[in-house]
């Protein structure tokens, strides 16, 4: 194939709720995969939020037009930044590059002023997250959600790896970081664990997604409120090798799936705990 394939869903469900399917063959043990969805029936946010945009400038960027992609991309969601928001930009390579050095109102002036920084930037260098994640941290306040949102391919040496794991566990308390992997050429199961491990999510960029869609859905996954700290109750049924072993946070329009198998069988009812806005 000379072209990514990209196929877009729109799921949606009524009520936020479990879909659990099964498998099972008599005298062997049954498998399944259940579904947590967040439907609208989580109240939208009404207060505005901070983000700081990380875009990776590094030599491994300029490959497949990665770095151009990434430009596309974050010009599509300062766009859809709210006037209550504040925002900051910053590239990286070896060492991060501020574009205000200081969070701006998301007015239209500043979102061109935002692009147009960005346009400046070329792909040179090493790659080094460290410092650019430590610096964005800095932006976070006590009042605000902070989402750190990082463009990047991912592909750091490998002795960062462990350091950018004790680095996200440090993190300030109302900070998440979002990474969106950019091209083929990606380290996806570093910003996977990046993102996962710091309450928020990851998500994959082609030549041919639709910017505007992806800026979109992901603004309204950040409009509504996060679910974390799941546990679930299987009502007596004897589950085992459960995956992911730590369910991540549930946001709208992004549904949580758990796999594992099971031994027996019988009538149950499956269900939820969680913290929705700490409570």
């Amino acid at each position: 194939l000379e072209r990514d394939l990209v196929i877009a869903m729109h799921l949606a469900r009524p009520h936020t709720g479990i879909d659990l399917v099964t498998s099972k063959r008599n005298g062997e043990d049954g498998y399944f995969m259940l579904t947590l969805t967040a439907s609208d029936d989580l109240a939208k946010r009404d207060e505005g939020m901070d983000y700081v945009f990380v875009l990776d400038i590094s030599g491994s960027m300029a490959q497949d037009g990665k770095l151009l992609l990434s430009k596309d991309a974050i010009g599509a969601f300062i766009k859809e930044l709210s006037a209550q928001d504040r925002f900051e930009v910053m590239t990286f390579n070896v060492q991060p590059n501020m574009g205000f050095n200081q969070l701006q109102p998301a007015s239209e002036e500043f979102k061109e002023k935002a692009v147009a920084y960005l346009a400046t930037q070329a792909a040179r260098g090493g790659t080094v997250l460290n410092p650019a994640l430590t610096t964005a941290y800095k932006y976070a306040s006590a009042d605000r959600p902070l989402n750190v949102v990082v463009l990047s391919d991912g592909l750091t040496e490998h002795a960062e790896r462990r350091v950018l794991g004790e680095l996200i566990r440090r993190r300030p308390r109302n900070a998440r970081v979002f990474c969106i992997g950019v091209g083929n050429d990606v380290n996806r199961p570093l910003l996977e664990q990046l993102a996962t491990d710091s309450g928020g999510m990851a998500a994959f960029l082609s030549r041919e997604d639709n910017f505007a869609r992806q800026a979109a859905s992901f603004r309204r996954k950040l409009l509504r409120p996060v679910a974390s700290d799941l546990k679930l109750d299987f009502g007596g049924i004897e589950v085992s090798d459960l995956q992911p072993k730590t369910l991540p946070n549930l946001y709208h329009g992004a549904p949580v799936r758990l796999y594992g198998r099971y031994t027996g069988g019988a009538d149950a009812t499956v269900s939820l705990r969680a913290s929705v806005n700490g409570v």
